[in-house]
């Protein structure tokens, strides 16, 4: 039998591994801790935001007319995958907190290993397989990260030139 709080912690103190950190009105969520979500490599993919553009089709032109002002951005798309290295006998009660907390919900969460913190609304989507159950996280955002978490210090910033 596993021990998974024991290899949980173990996860924790170690730098390399990455965890996504869920904020709730009332709680803040481990993806690991809290679910035996262990994030995949490669995870999370962060897409570019995508643009707010105003293009008029002219008629008896072949071009398109650009109407946008300013530049703007309106959403970012974020997905997570997840391994679900609980017992299979847990993971009708998993995927039905998941979705109760997640599902549909505009929520706040980050990424420990880079601590920027996302706001955006979560689709959970869990397939059971023969001996490890996946799950598919994805968060439609706002384009811009809204701060840090306040424990980590912000990453080093680049010498300013100096005159000669």
């Amino acid at each position: 039998m596993r021990d998974y709080s024991a290899l949980e912690a173990l996860a924790a103190q170690n730098p390399r591994m990455n965890d996504m950190r869920i904020t709730t009105p009332t709680k803040t969520f481990s993806m690991r801790s809290d679910f035996g979500l262990w994030l995949k490599r490669g995870s999370p993919q962060i897409g570019k935001p995508e643009t707010d553009s105003m293009l008029v089709e002219v008629p008896g032109a072949d071009f398109l007319l650009d109407l946008t002002r300013a530049v703007h951005h309106k959403k970012r798309k974020i997905s997570m995958e997840f391994v679900c290295d609980r017992p299979k006998t847990q993971w009708a009660y998993i995927r039905s907190r998941l979705e109760a907390l997640l599902q549909g919900q505009w929520l706040h969460f980050y990424f420990v290993r880079d601590g920027e913190v996302w706001a955006g609304q979560l689709d959970v989507e869990m397939t059971p397989g023969e001996y490890k159950a996946s799950v598919k996280i994805t968060a439609t955002c706002d384009p811009w990260p809204k701060d840090r978490i306040p424990d980590q210090p912000d990453p080093p910033q680049p010498d300013p030139p100096m005159d000669a």
